[in-house]
């Protein structure tokens, strides 16, 4: 394997994905030895008018008409003349965007109901350069890694995810090895499932970061052999030095501050709790302080609490080694965000952990073996138990601070080496699935449709 091709996340508002990415591409260099290593972002916008009711309306067989809309796409791909290839990763590829701030519902509605972006790529006027792009790299590419980068959750966009199965989709149709990695499996829409197991059960490899992730590829079909559990790579955070940017002082958290950092998109399963959590915290009588690695999405919950309670919100979003710098001044941290607590760790700060949707906080702070258990906003005395576990993170802080650092070091180093053992595994496996799924597109000599 002489040339990698990495997607991930290189554009981004949320702090946790700039890690992901760069930790990811960082990795990368490392493991892969003499290959060479290139990086794209995500997929083609010349793909954003493409939705799974559109594509796979009245068909009993989805996976069928996903792969000749992919055997489409390639054939489009193949441009004029001779495009570029993806650039040479590097985590300075990675950009934080600082100055975006998500939308009111309504406006929401309406970009989503106007959909310029959209139209003008159907009608190709937006994105070919792109699309050829992606063809030329892929015809470099010996194997493709993804990395979902937060891209498959309950509450996500299932017309996105498709559309990065399609450019996995794409690699295995011309018989390249691909693979996912930091996966945590939470599916919550029956036709993605279906995808999902279509493109994995043909990967090379999949690495998820959880046990019961472990369990659902299973559940999907995915050869036992081709699927393991690897520790998240936000935890190689903590195997550098510390964080590279510090904050302004007027800015820094109060020493000794109790942290927040919960997802505002899913907080509403907690209900009214939220205020007796803010009333329980305000008896231990510190400061208050709201950051998170996704203040786009939660600064509107934050500023909701800041009306009736005592509580510093950052208004801004700092990336995710700046954060590190803000949470080294905290004695804990409240969060339902696995980034932020993963971040907090990597400073040793002791973290309560709250799970907003389905396990992916459980499965990994199990996973730690920490001694506080995460707690789930859908039990009904969930206030109870996190004020309780922030009792005991506070009583016994230098225990669980030296505690969750060791650990998360540990998990550092178990990430790499996973990595290193899996590029090995691989270049000494033949390359038949690949091979097979190359086969039979080309034998295939039925009428694709029409693409755009």
């Amino acid at each position: 394997m002489n040339h990698i091709l990495l997607i991930s996340r290189l554009s981004t508002q949320n702090a946790g994905n700039e890690a992901l990415s760069k930790e990811f591409i960082d990795l990368f260099l490392d493991v892969a030895g003499q290959a060479e290593v290139r990086a794209m972002d995500r997929y083609p916008q010349h793909l954003s008018w493409v939705t799974m009711t559109g594509l796979l309306r009245g068909t009993d067989k989805p996976e069928k008409r996903f792969d000749d809309f992919v055997d489409a796409l390639l054939q489009h791909a193949k441009g004029p003349g001779q495009a570029e290839i993806a650039p040479k990763a590097s985590r300075d590829l990675v950009k934080l965007d600082l100055t975006a701030r998500e939308l009111p519902g309504w406006l929401k509605r309406i970009k989503r109901a106007i959909g310029f972006r959209k139209r003008l790529a159907r009608l190709g006027l937006m994105g070919r350069d792109g699309l050829y792009k992606l063809g030329a790299t892929l015809d470099w590419a010996d194997l493709l890694v993804w990395n979902p980068a937060g891209e498959i959750h309950p509450t996500g966009d299932s017309n996105e995810v498709m559309r990065l199965l399609m450019v996995m989709r794409a690699a295995q149709r011309l018989g390249k090895r691909t693979m996912v990695v930091n996966h945590s499996l939470e599916i919550a829409d029956p036709m993605l499932k279906r995808l999902i197991a279509h493109v994995y059960t043909n990967a090379s490899q999949l690495c998820v970061r959880d046990k019961r992730s472990l369990e659902v590829a299973l559940s999907l079909g995915v050869d036992p052999a081709r699927v393991r559990e690897v520790p998240d790579m936000v935890f190689l955070a903590a195997a550098t030095a510390g964080p590279t940017a510090a904050p302004a002082p007027e800015e820094r958290a109060p020493t000794g501050a109790i942290g927040l950092a919960i997802n505002g998109l899913e907080a509403h399963v907690g209900g009214a709790g939220w205020e007796d959590l803010m009333r329980r915290l305000a008896k231990h009588q510190r400061p208050v302080f709201f950051l998170s690695n996704a203040m786009n999405h939660d600064l509107p919950f934050a500023e909701a609490l800041q009306k009736n309670h005592a509580l510093t919100v950052l208004p801004r979003q700092p990336g995710y080694e700046e954060i590190r710098s803000f949470y080294r001044d905290l004695s804990v941290l409240v969060s339902s965000r696995l980034h932020s607590s993963i971040l907090a760790l990597c400073e040793g700060v002791p973290v309560v952990t709250i799970e907003p949707s389905s396990f992916k906080l459980t499965g990994i702070f199990q996973q730690l073996d920490y001694p506080l258990p995460t707690e789930r906003l859908q039990s009904a005395d969930w206030v109870d138990r996190v004020a309780s576990h922030v009792d005991a993170a506070l009583a016994d802080r230098a225990q669980l601070s030296e505690f969750g650092l060791l650990r998360a070091r540990r998990k550092a180093a178990e990430v790499r080496q996973a990595y290193l053992d899996v590029l090995s595994e691989l270049a000494a496996r033949p390359v038949e699935e690949a091979a097979a799924d190359a086969a039979t597109r080309s034998r295939s000599n039925q009428a694709v449709p029409k693409f755009s």
